[in-house]
């Protein structure tokens, strides 16, 4: 068994603490202050911690949203709702909703809990998303920064 503390982003004073087996399966997670940790550690390991490892996300949580509601103004308030609540804690994240017919669900990429292999690709799909949908850019950003963009502006605007 192994421990790893997350950082809360946005929430300096909290951590995560994972408790998790040797090939990174999660089978506990508490939400403490950052003075608590250690206390929080003891109680959840019972002294069968081999390695403990303190992650710093950057990445963010990714929750897509499978979901047979159609109406905009209901997603926009559970959008709203789910929102709230993760920026309360402090929690950097995406959140997608996405229709389905079948069966609703929410699943969750937590770069906390992933290999160096998949951290590469959780950043590349990050990458990917910021583009296809325009995130973090200003009307002010260079032309060229737009490479692989939905919205590309005018190249002789900048001209």
């Amino acid at each position: 068994m192994k421990i790893v503390i997350k950082n809360m982003v946005n929430y300096e004073e909290m951590n995560l603490v994972y408790l998790m087996t040797d090939d990174n399966i999660p089978v506990k997670c508490e939400m403490v202050s950052k003075d608590k940790t250690v206390e929080v550690i003891r109680n959840i390991t019972d002294g069968e911690v081999t390695e403990i490892e303190y992650k710093y996300q950057e990445q963010p949580l990714i929750l897509v949203v499978y979901t047979g509601i159609r109406d905009n103004n209901t997603i926009k308030e559970f959008s709203d709702s789910i929102k709230g609540e993760l920026d309360k804690k402090g929690v950097n994240h995406i959140l997608f909703f996405l229709p389905t017919d079948g069966q609703e669900k929410v699943e969750c990429i937590n770069p906390v809990l992933a290999t160096e292999e998949q951290s590469k690709h959780i950043d590349k799909m990050i990458t990917n998303i910021e583009k296809s949908f325009d995130i973090g850019h200003d009307l002010n950003d260079d032309y060229e920064d737009y490479e692989g963009s939905a919205v590309k502006p005018n190249k002789d605007n900048y001209n």
